[in-house]
């Protein structure tokens, strides 16, 4: 069928109560347009504006996006954007969702109008129509353009003046009006900060390619959820699930000359961050198919659980539902049958239990003791490098089963901390490790955690690496604002300063993103200098630019890799096109990344062994020397990066993590000589080379000849021989074991580092030493430094200082 043959090509070529001053009038108006800024839904993604539509029966509201006013993948507007609970107090403030926008055939939805059909006064529903045509969505475009479908679409958002349901109709008539054909409609889901996706017929995290009954969006942290279904039975169709974003739709109907096809969708909202309650609100609408017994589950241990979720899987692993709540009771609902519980705290699993609902009338009461549960208090400070206490710091928290256990041991938590936490844990006997980063050594204690006992852990986390003059940033960070990564942003800040990093520059894929806010909202700003950036995620290739200043609210595909002809789809911009972008969006920097990989600007560009390439060279300004996903490609980058720059064309090499995951950023990084954290100097001085890649050493380099000396990126005149000085540190967890020198491309100078190069004083100083180079002609030189595996952190180590040129005759430096 059709959309099958979209769906195949794809995949082979591939993410109001008290509303503050607008109150809904009395009257009990449910739809309206937002006059003020006060009706806003807040959140840590809400993206609703000024001339949005908001949907409000004070349980549930809604925002919808007028024309034209687009924050993410829906380019054009229209998009339902965000939503909230009201309960007692007014609105939860916390919204998570991103984005639910109209595919056809797997291309957009551009509205040119909006209507308020009825407002909902006097107790009817309230419906908000938008019109218009079916236009492009970038990315699926670069892939498989296609031409317009000519077809009038129509989305109508229609609320109840009761119930936590808003009901998304799909409309699409036929303008070709010449013969028949097929067509599929559905929508476009991106589930949003911190959810977990699941659907009730697969275990979680198996996939939710193809049918499902529904879809629900939870979390145990949250105070909201919800569930995406449809009427009559009909199945959720998940189209592709690769992409990270996720298509929805129906098979392919039959679409007459004329003719129109029509879709229904619900969102039910939940009034918790459970499965359970946003369940409730669906079956408010879709009555469950079999018999449910209401459970009244309470739990009780030695120590006080405090707030809790339970999730309850069937025993296949899929779930059924969940309950956030405190521990003394939490009710659900289930039909009967057997089902195993998980208890979670703070979203991590503390004890799994069998039971088993009967069938009957009435509440079934099921008590569960969790047993051999302790609790852990973790205090975390820094030191500096004179010992003296830096005060508390956020840090990398790992436990290991048994005393004394291995640094490489398979840790059963494992997670970026406030300078304080605590929370239950299973009782026994652990190996603590804390960390805060490449320039810290490790805390590392046995603790006893005794049942219905508190076990205290105090870390002093010790700066034994001195990066005087220098920050560390990592450049290449994704978050929920990609399509193919789940992090929270607050989780991103907070790793952040665990992995003592300064400098933290948001990239997400073809969206801008500031997490300044976030670090405001963690109390933490004065610990990291946060910068708004963009990765722009062409298929050929990706590209950074950072600073672009962020929108307000944030939003996608600006600046943009793609030119539309009207609707469209012309073509992808080629690498320079897209540097001149960045540039013009206020990018101070232009970062080719990973390029060499799947993904390789170097390939696409068509450098060979010369330097030289076939297309149009960008206006870039750095490299990705070392990534923290591919380091494999670093011996391959390092000699274009020296074929490039006796071609004329200098890159600064950088380290970044590129990270997706939760725990990682920072490896690797850039050190950049800097003072501070001050824009002008950061990102001057990166263009410029005075920058260090490293996957954990920190390796300063300089020439010298007399009294003159040059540093990473400098150039120093001289004739003559000239000293090479290098000053080596790293922490005792890690290994560095070798070091090497290249003169003009050619390794000059090899040498082991053994435990007789340390200084007996500062036993980080690895090295500290000078080799000797006398060049003939103007030449440039790189250190580079590197090790083996070091635990818990690094599976192996790497460094990499910029070249540094020598001038041999004062006429300015050129090679050969």
């Amino acid at each position: 069928m059709k959309r099958r043959a979209l769906v195949g090509a794809l995949t082979f070529l591939t993410a109001c109560g008290d509303c503050g001053g607008d109150k809904p009038p009395a009257a009990g108006t449910l739809v309206r347009r937002i006059e003020d800024p006060s009706a806003l839904i807040e959140g840590i993604e809400a993206t609703g504006r000024v001339g949005d539509y908001l949907l409000d029966n004070g349980r549930v509201r809604f925002i919808v996006q007028e024309p034209g006013s687009s924050t993410g993948w829906g380019l054009y507007g229209g998009s339902l954007v965000d939503f909230d609970v009201v309960k007692e107090g007014g609105p939860s403030g916390q919204e998570l969702l991103e984005e639910i926008f109209v595919q056809c055939d797997l291309r957009g939805f551009a509205p040119v109008s909006a209507e308020i059909i009825s407002d909902g006064a006097g107790g009817t529903d309230g419906v908000l129509r938008l019109t218009g045509a079916d236009a492009g969505i970038p990315f699926l475009d670069a892939i498989l353009p296609r031409d317009p479908l000519e077809v009038t679409m129509s989305m109508d958002f229609i609320l109840p003046p009761t119930g936590r349901t808003l009901e998304l109709v799909v409309r699409v008539k036929d303008e070709r009006k010449t013969r028949a054909r097929e067509i599929a409609c559905g929508l476009v889901l991106l589930p949003g900060d911190e959810y977990t996706l699941a659907s009730p017929t697969r275990p979680l995290g198996a996939g939710l390619g193809g049918e499902n009954d529904y879809l629900a969006a939870f979390s145990p942290e949250a105070t909201t959820s919800y569930v995406l279904h449809r009427p009559d039975e009909k199945p959720v169709d998940v189209v592709i699930e690769e992409l990270g974003i996720i298509p929805i739709g129906a098979d392919s109907v039959p679409f007459l000359a004329n003719a129109t096809v029509e879709e229904r969708y619900f969102l039910s909202v939940g009034e918790r961050g459970d499965l359970d309650s946003a369940l409730e609100a669906m079956r408010e609408r879709r009555p469950a198919e079999g018999p449910l017994r209401a459970v009244a589950l309470m739990l009780s241990s030695d120590v006080a659980l405090g707030s809790v979720s339970v999730l309850v899987q069937d025993a296949n692993g899929r779930p059924v539902t969940s309950v956030n709540g405190t521990s003394d009771l939490l009710t659900f609902s289930a039909p009967p049958g057997a089902y195993e519980g998980t208890v979670q705290v703070k979203g991590r699993a503390l004890d799994r239990f069998s039971f088993e609902v009967m069938a009957g009338e009435g509440a079934q009461e099921i008590a569960h003791v969790v047993e051999r549960v302790g609790r852990l208090r973790f205090t975390a400070r820094a030191s500096g490098l004179d010992g003296a206490d830096g005060g508390p710091t956020p840090a990398r928290l790992r436990i290991v089963p048994g005393h004394g256990a291995a640094l490489s041991a398979s840790p059963v938590y494992d997670d970026y901390v406030p300078a304080e936490v605590e929370f239950p844990f299973p009782a026994g006997e652990y190996t603590v490790i804390a960390s805060r980063g490449p320039a810290h050594e490790l805390s590392v204690a046995n603790v006893t955690i005794a049942t219905g006992a508190t076990a205290e852990v105090q870390a002093t986390l010790r700066r034994s690496v001195d990066t005087t003059g220098w920050v560390a940033a990592d450049m290449h960070v994704h978050g929920t604002r990609s399509a193919d990564s789940e992090t929270s942003r607050r989780l991103r800040v907070l790793g952040a300063i665990a992995e003592g990093l300064d400098v933290l520059v948001a990239t997400d894929h073809d969206a801008v993103t500031d997490y300044g806010p976030t670090a405001a909202e963690l109390g933490v700003s004065s610990m990291l200098h946060t910068v708004p950036g963009i990765e722009m995620s062409m298929l050929y290739g990706h590209i950074n630019g950072y600073p672009v200043p962020a929108a307000t609210p944030q939003d996608h595909w600006r600046p943009a890799w793609f030119v539309y002809d009207g609707t469209k789809f012309e073509r992808v911009r080629d690498p320079a096109e897209v540097a001149d972008e960045l540039k013009r969006s206020g990018a101070k920097i232009v970062q080719l990344n990973h390029p060499r990989s799947s993904t390789a600007v170097f390939d696409y560009l068509g450098v060979d062994e010369e330097g030289e390439s076939t297309r149009a060279w960008p206006d870039a300004d750095a490299a990705e020397l070392l990534n923290g996903k591919r380091v494999d490609e670093y011996a391959t980058v390092l000699v274009d990066l020296f074929r490039l720059l006796e071609n004329g064309r200098r890159l600064t090499a950088v380290g970044t993590s590129d990270i997706h995951t939760d725990l990682g950023i920072g490896y690797a990084r850039t050190y950049i000589r800097a003072n501070g954290s001050d824009d002008a100097e950061l990102w001057s001085n990166l263009a410029a080379g005075h920058a260090v890649a490293s996957l954990g050493p920190f390796v300063v380099a300089s020439l010298r000849a007399d009294t003159t000396v040059a540093g990473a990126g400098e150039t120093l005149v001289a004739s003559g021989p000239v000293a090479i000085d290098v000053h080596i540190e790293a922490p005792e967890w890690m290994d560095v074991a070798q070091l090497r020198i290249y003169e003009n491309g050619v390794v000059l100078h090899e040498r082991a580092l053994t435990a007789a190069d340390r200084d007996a004083t500062r036993p980080a100083i690895r090295f500290d030493g000078t080799v000797t180079a006398t060049p003939t002609v103007d030449s440039y030189y790189l250190v580079e430094v590197s090790g083996g595996a070091s635990p818990p952190l690094l599976d192996e180590t790497k460094a990499a200082v910029n070249p540094i040129f020598v001038d041999t005759a004062g006429d300015g430096w050129s090679f050969r």
